[in-house]
């Protein structure tokens, strides 16, 4: 396991996808940097903005390094909550878009609506010594 990880780090195809995601991250904050000039928001406010957009606190701490203020934690605010609800609506709608289709599978809950009461529950207090010790593994 330990190999693929590295082999995606340092492979051929991980050179390139590691690449093209920093040009991606390095492209993302010359937009954010231009746009903040054009619209006339401080370097720190933007550089926050542009932290919290991608709900990265590292980033927010490199940035409150940078400037030397706490101007980073206004914008840093003020972007983390889209951050944080854009990737959902964006599947969500996405979803809506395509409708892919998902197999259906039996779950717990249609299990126990189909049974009746009295046999959940002889299954429940047959099988709750082994349910027990599968929880109380540790890894």
């Amino acid at each position: 396991m330990a190999g693929s990880f590295f082999e995606g780090m340092a492979g051929a195809a991980g050179r390139k996808y590691n690449l093209l995601a920093l040009v991606a991250v390095v492209a993302s904050l010359a937009v954010a940097l231009g746009l903040g000039q054009a619209f006339g928001v401080k370097v720190g406010h933007t550089l926050g903005i542009f932290a919290g957009s991608m709900t990265s606190t590292a980033t927010l701490q490199a940035a409150l390094d940078v400037m030397g203020n706490k101007e980073p934690s206004i914008g840093y605010s003020v972007a983390y909550p889209f951050g944080c609800d854009r990737p959902i609506l964006c599947i969500y709608f996405m979803t809506q878009l395509v409708k892919p289709k998902f197999p259906v599978k039996a779950n717990a809950s249609t299990w126990v609506r189909s049974r009746s009461a009295k046999t959940v529950l002889a299954a429940l207090s047959t099988n709750l010594p082994r349910i027990c010790r599968l929880g109380s593994r540790r890894p």
